[in-house]
């Protein structure tokens, strides 16, 4: 994130309000204000302090835009949404929905595969941390297999976090070519609109982190956030 504290630009107070009382913030958006206007070392800070320079530069905020920043921030400072299925949980449904929720998931596998692509696009994970987080690579699996998704999209397989089941559920009807094939279209059509609605949704971020002026130092440069295009 280097890149993010090494620009000169200044943050137009009037747009980062707008952004940051809107349901559709970031996670990633409202972390990147808070480095940019505070410094690398507001990473460190408790909660209270971040919580009350914010506002005092941009009036109270959404707790839902709360959530999703100290969501941001445990992905990056620590390695718990990757290895503990307790904090994947609530990291999850903040980054997705704003709602800092500990019981369960309760967004769709679209929110799920975002909130992974968001940490993901945060800090990506150590290879060898996730080969030791089964808890946490099963509990994604079941998610998507609970909602029809026999494999994963590849913006899971990209982050390491992917899956297919796909040939042990279809051989059980192997014995019935038309409905094999029926089951194979089908799956590759609702996988096919879950990347598109992923890649939708990661438009959306570029198109806000542009908006507040971040295209140039971070989109296009930073490759600790996983930005690169």
């Amino acid at each position: 994130m280097e890149s993010l504290l090494s620009s000169n630009h200044i943050l137009e107070r009037h747009k980062v309000k707008e952004v940051l009382h809107s349901p559709d913030c970031f996670g990633i958006t409202a972390l990147c204000v808070a480095l940019r206007q505070f410094g690398w070392e507001a990473h460190t800070w408790i909660p209270d302090t971040i919580i009350q320079r914010l506002e005092e530069e941009y009036d109270e905020l959404p707790l839902t835009t709360l959530n999703k920043l100290f969501a941001a921030l445990t992905v990056l400072t620590t390695d718990y949404y990757w290895t503990r299925p307790n904090v994947f949980i609530v990291v999850t449904n903040s980054l997705s929905t704003g709602v800092a929720e500990d019981e369960a998931i309760i967004c769709d596998f679209l929110g799920t595969c975002w909130a992974i692509q968001e940490a993901n696009l945060i800090f990506p994970p150590d290879p060898q941390i996730l080969t030791l987080s089964g808890n946490v690579l099963e509990y994604i699996k079941q998610l998507g297999l609970r909602e029809g998704y026999l494999r994963a999209p590849k913006h899971l397989w990209a982050v390491g976090v992917g899956y297919d089941e796909s040939q042990t559920a279809l051989s059980a009807f192997a014995a019935d070519p038309e409905f094999y094939r029926a089951i194979v279209e089908v799956q590759q059509e609702i996988l096919g609109q879950l990347e598109a609605d992923l890649d939708t949704v990661f438009t959306r971020l570029l198109d806000q982190l542009t908006y507040l002026g971040f295209n140039n130092d971070i989109i296009k440069t930073d490759q600790k956030m996983g930005i690169n295009i």
